[in-house]
């Protein structure tokens, strides 16, 4: 091959791959070629078209997140049932169309990740009877993580191929069970109404505080409920617990009217050790219309 056909060949080349760069006009019938001129501006199309390939790589943009809560109950196994966790990773891709050229992506799935999960408490201390610890496992891409919903011990964590082992350290206290107690009816009761509570978990909380908070409330048709008076009263942990609203007539923001309807909205904190000071509202009691008392005259 001539030098003249070896340089229209490599001319050629560099037409084809970046048409719409500008490329030097050789004349083969001048005596003297810039060979380097030539390479150089190969070269720097190369670069250019290169950019254009970086600019439509398919890109990682995120991945589903499954996720499973393992429960513990407090009388249960110790070690947790299987479960599978699938994530899918996607991809955003691009191309250019128009003149001059327009960007447009969309994505596609790409890899999809599985992992074989397992939870196992590693000598597992007592707990009390409400108690229940729970584990979130969450896989997101290649990525396994876990996360202690509610645990009663300081827990070190170790992972290792989806089997993953709590070692229990120093005792956390949990909140309280907010069904642990429940109120009974609102009673009328002389010059306003009485009200008493039952504590199924007393006996685990000995030498304990429980604090009710109670609001009597008036029910209002059509209009805002009026409170009446509301109290936060403490009482050495027990079987049952009486609040008498004739206590705090004195307090009381209005007379209680015969044949309104009043009810008592309330909730409950357990002051100690065994468990958080967490302000449990349990909501309100039934409307009671409002009889008082009659007085018997003496004679």
């Amino acid at each position: 091959m001539t030098m003249r056909n070896l340089f229209a060949v490599a001319l050629a080349s560099a037409l084809a791959s970046a048409a719409y760069a500008e490329t030097p006009v050789v004349d083969f019938d001048q005596g003297q070629i810039d060979v380097s001129k030539i390479v150089a501006g190969l070269k720097d199309d190369v670069k250019k078209d290169e950019a254009q390939i970086k600019d439509i790589r398919p890109a990682y943009t995120h991945a589903t997140r499954d996720c499973v809560d393992f429960v513990f109950e407090p009388n249960g196994p110790s070690v947790s049932p299987q479960v599978w966790l699938q994530s899918t990773e996607y991809v955003q891709e691009c191309s250019y169309h128009g003149n001059p050229p327009t960007q447009h992506c969309w994505e596609r799935p790409g890899f999809t990740h599985t992992e074989r999960v397992q939870v196992e408490i590693l000598n597992r201390q007592p707990v009390y009877p409400w108690e229940k610890e729970i584990v979130e496992v969450c896989l997101e891409g290649h990525w396994l993580s876990e996360y202690l919903l509610a645990a009663a011990y300081d827990y070190k964590v170790h992972e290792r191929g989806g089997y993953i082992t709590l070692t229990p350290g120093r005792r956390i206290p949990m909140n309280p069970d907010p069904a642990g107690i429940m109120a009974g009816n609102l009673v009328p009761s002389g010059a306003a109404f009485a009200l008493g509570f039952d504590d199924r978990w007393a006996s685990y909380y000995g030498g304990e505080q429980t604090s009710l908070k109670v609001a009597l409330r008036e029910n209002v048709p059509g209009w805002f409920d009026k409170t009446i008076v509301e109290k936060d009263i403490s009482f050495p942990a027990a079987a049952s617990y009486k609040v008498n609203f004739n206590d705090y007539l004195g307090e009381f923001n209005a007379k209680l009217k015969p044949g309104a309807k009043y009810y008592v909205k309330w909730g409950f904190k357990r002051l100690g050790s065994v468990s958080k000071p967490k302000f449990m509202d349990r909501g309100n009691t039934e409307s009671v219309p409002f009889q008082p008392a009659l007085e018997v005259a003496s004679r």
